[in-house]
């Protein structure tokens, strides 16, 4: 599963793709930048992943706005949380687990 995750997460982001790669999932970045080409690379993002999660607190309100409204176009419904730390992106990646093995029941 590819999971795009939009602002605050340059920091942690080779922890965060690490755990990502041990859980068998792929991670794309987008700093939530949107000078430049930064619309064009979210809306590439956001067409190429399966789950969509928006950081709120350290993210900019055009690059949260452009990234609800992208994933709504695509069809699906992203994750809003404030922070996105390693503890958090572990949790997620453990529901995510938990709800692939419930489908597959």
């Amino acid at each position: 599963m590819r999971i795009g995750i939009v602002g605050g997460a340059e920091r942690t982001e080779p922890q965060l793709k690490r755990l990502a790669s041990a859980a068998g999932h792929e991670v794309e970045f987008h700093a939530g930048h949107m000078s430049s080409c930064g619309s064009a690379s979210l809306e590439a993002l956001v067409t190429r992943c399966d789950v969509l999660v928006i950081t709120t607190d350290v993210n900019s309100h055009a690059a949260v706005r452009a990234a609800r409204g992208l994933s709504r176009a695509k069809g699906i419904t992203p994750l809003l949380c404030r922070r996105l730390g390693v503890g958090r992106f572990s949790e997620l990646l453990h529901g995510l687990e938990s709800a692939a093995l419930s489908a597959h029941v």
